[in-house]
């Protein structure tokens, strides 16, 4: 899967610009790294994972990435992208299709989700 492949190739009339920035993901990827090592605190990292569309599990250690499909509309390439996180990433080997038009990829360890969202 190639940069052009990206969910941020179509975007939205209105939208400035990516769906995904890479710059924030690097921020986020520092912040996992800030997290383990203690120097931030539990309660604003869990705020800046959320921000990031990552959502803890009960299961302890992997986290659910929810990826929206606006209006539902998926193309073979987000698909084949979404596909790719799942058998690269996610110890369940399975997506949901939500009823609010959303993908969820569930079990995915922590430290592998900045990578999953780069993916996407």
């Amino acid at each position: 899967m190639g940069a052009t492949d990206r969910f941020d190739t179509v975007l939205p009339p209105g939208t400035a610009g990516p769906l995904a920035d890479l710059d924030e993901i690097a921020r986020y990827e520092a912040a996992i790294a800030g997290f383990r090592a203690g120097a931030i605190p539990e309660d604003r990292f869990t705020s800046m994972r959320l921000q990031m569309g990552c959502y803890g599990q009960r299961q302890p250690g992997v986290n659910m990435l929810r990826v929206k499909a606006p209006g539902g509309k998926l193309d073979p390439a987000k698909l084949d992208a979404i596909a790719e996180v799942v058998e690269t990433y996610s110890q369940a080997d399975q997506a949901h299709v939500t009823t609010r038009e959303s993908i969820q990829i569930h079990s995915i360890p922590l430290g592998d989700t900045p990578e999953a969202m780069r993916l996407l």
